[in-house]
């Protein structure tokens, strides 16, 4: 087990959450990759309550490390779990569009706010 899980995971959700990250959808349902620079971090929100996972890719596409967000919770003080649930629902809604979707809507009725 590492710290540098930690603060990968860390920053993973804090770019997730500014929108800094592309999420890809994958051909697994459960599982959501982001490229970062010659490598991929899959992450895998496990059917059936098991939890979720993190696979770290190198540039040939095999796996270099791989750990659970339960593991994480074990060496840090942060709920992984709840963690990763949240960032399954932030990458769901960057990949289907909806929040561009709401900007959108709201920057054109600020629009209309603005005329009166």
């Amino acid at each position: 087990m590492s710290e540098k899980w930690v603060q990968l995971v860390d920053r993973v959700l804090d770019l997730t959450n500014a929108g800094k990250l592309e999420w890809q959808e994958t051909s697994d349902s459960d599982i959501y990759q982001v490229v970062l620079g010659k490598n991929v971090l899959d992450f895998e929100s496990e059917m059936f309550g098991n939890g979720y996972s993190f696979k770290l890719r190198g540039p040939h596409g095999n796996i270099v490390e791989s750990f659970s967000a339960n593991e994480l919770t074990d060496i840090s003080n942060k709920n992984y779990f709840d963690a990763s649930q949240k960032l399954v629902t932030l990458i769901e809604r960057q990949i289907s569009g909806k929040d561009q979707l709401l900007d959108e809507v709201i920057a054109e009725l600020d629009k209309f706010r603005d005329k009166f």
